[in-house]
């Protein structure tokens, strides 16, 4: 966001279409709402893009989420692996803890 801005300002203050008389960029109101302007559109293009543009393609996604049945189906077919995850303890039937009295030497 900030390369933007500052690229505007350089486009603005030092390009040479803006030198000549005549031009649009002759006065530093016009400098200003150019900047403003050329922010807002460049801007808009890179959050359209960023919309558009999935952060991960698509056959990425669907190995990630297949990638937990494979790993089941491989370790599946292993004498005595059990592919089902154990039901936690119920809080009630946790061990409990035991404390040991100081020992004095």
């Amino acid at each position: 966001t900030v390369g933007v801005i500052v690229n505007a300002f350089i486009i603005a203050f030092t390009s040479h279409f803006g030198n000549k008389k005549g031009s649009i960029l002759e006065s530093l109101p016009n400098k200003l709402i150019f900047i403003v302007l050329f922010e807002h559109v460049i801007l808009t293009l890179k959050f359209i893009l960023a919309y558009v543009i999935p952060d991960m393609p698509g056959s990425i996604q669907t190995a990630m989420h297949s990638e937990p049945f494979q790993v089941n189906e491989l370790l599946a077919g292993l004498d005595g692996f059990r592919t089902t995850t154990p039901t936690p303890r119920p809080v009630s039937e946790t061990p409990p803890v035991i404390v040991t009295p100081p020992v004095n030497v």
